[in-house]
Order: structure tokens, then C-alpha cells, then sequence
């Protein structure tokens, strides 16, 4: 039986801009890039949502991104491959590629790599997500954060320090509650701004929803 890195190894030929073909194509707007993001295919698109746009860790990422990566420690083998590239809040960096075939294993692979970049050789992850993670992500909390995002959309280009300031006292003198209570306790006399500020505190982290069925006043929330 082949390693994990033997796979790997065996996926990480040069690989061209992706080709929309008859896949589906979706835009959407991404709040980490205040920017509208063009998304091509299912899988990519379950991926963004699920591993990107709602993961407060996540600071920025470019998808399509060619980097030149090696899977030994030591050595001169660079091979370059086409990936997302993803900066964590705490500087961090990762490299993710979707597997785009079903596979039984839910679970993401991480392999330590090097890459390089400019004139220096860096170390960092390349992380494989399966389909089986995403398609099961789809079935279960994709249409929830599908709504976040919206009302984050809703709300782009407007300066919202009052009312995320508004939301963030609410949040540390109540601790959890509902959403319809939550906006309740907030002094917003636009009901699509209140909205807003909290959609964006959920993609922030500042405030943990469960995720599950379908985003609304009746989600519960809470501090992390």
C-alpha cells in the first residue's frame, strides 16, 4: 500500500488555470477580500464556504495559485502545482488542493512541505480536502452559511464600526442567547445593517452559531 506521501507525490504534476468546461460557475462575495470571487465547479465552490469564508482563522487566501513545493526535506526536487493559498490570522500559511474524486475517508491530510518563494526556500502544509467532507458539508450546513454570507453581501462597502461596536457590547454582557434577542439588545435603527454586523461578527468568530439547519432569529449563538 502506497503512503500518504507517495499519493501526493504522485498528484503534484504541473497543472494549468483551471478550465470552466460544463461545470457550474458561481460568484460570490467574499468579505475576507471585500472583492466579488469567481468560483468554477461544486466542489470548489463547497470548499470556499466550508474551508475558507467561514473560518475565522482564515485572514486572506488566493485561489489558482502556482507555487513550487517539495515533499522531502532535504534536496533540490521542486515541482510546481496549482493550489489555494491560505493565510492564517497568525501569519501561518498553508496550501490546499481539493480531491476532487469520492473517496471513504472524511478527514483532511496535511503533509509538511517546503515551497519557495522569491529567493528563500520557506516550510508550510499542503492539505488535501476530500469530496467525501465536502459533499457531506453540503447535505448538512451549506444552505445555513449560504444565508450568513448573503447578509454579509447585503451589507458591503458600508462602514459598520457603530454597529459592529454595538454588536460586540451585546455579545460580552450577554454571553449567548438567540439571534432575534440579540438584535433586540442592539440600538441599530436599520434592521439590514443590525443583520449585517452580526453576520459579519459570526464570520469573525466573535460570536459561535451552530451551523446547522437554517440561519435565522431563532439560531443560538454564543461567546467562543
Amino acid at each position: 500500500m502506497k503512503s500518504v506521501k507517495g499519493h501526493l507525490r504522485n498528484r503534484l504534476v504541473k497543472a494549468r488555470k483551471k478550465s470552466a468546461g460544463q461545470a457550474n460557475i458561481w460568484l460570490f462575495y467574499s468579505f475576507k477580500l471585500d472583492a466579488d470571487v469567481p468560483i468554477i465547479g461544486d466542489l470548489e465552490m463547497l470548499y470556499w464556504v466550508s474551508e475558507l469564508e467561514t473560518q475565522p482563522q482564515v485572514r486572506r487566501f488566493t485561489m489558482e495559485h502556482e507555487v513550487e513545493i517539495s515533499l522531502e526535506e532535504l534536496g533540490d526536487s521542486f515541482e510546481e502545482i496549482t493550489v489555494t493559498r491560505v493565510e492564517h490570522i497568525d501569519g501561518s500559511i498553508e496550501f490546499h488542493q481539493v480531491a476532487s474524486k469520492q473517496h471513504d475517508s472524511f478527514e483532511k491530510v496535511s503533509v509538511p512541505v517546503r515551497y519557495k518563494i522569491e529567493n528563500r526556500i520557506e516550510k508550510s502544509h499542503l492539505v488535501v480536502i476530500p469530496a467525501a467532507r465536502l459533499k457531506a458539508f453540503s447535505k448538512s450546513s451549506l444552505s445555513f452559511w449560504l444565508k450568513v454570507i448573503a447578509f454579509v453581501s447585503q451589507v458591503r462597502g458600508y462602514d459598520l464600526r457603530y454597529e459592529m461596536g454595538q454588536v460586540g457590547t451585546s455579545i460580552s454582557i450577554c454571553g449567548d442567547g438567540t439571534i432575534e434577542t440579540l438584535l433586540e439588545s442592539l440600538s441599530i435603527t436599520d434592521p439590514a445593517l443590525a443583520v449585517g454586523a452580526v453576520c459579519r461578527s459570526v464570520l469573525q468568530g466573535n460570536i459561535i452559531v451552530d451551523g446547522l439547519r437554517s440561519f435565522g432569529r431563532n439560531t443560538r449563538w454564543r461567546t467562543p
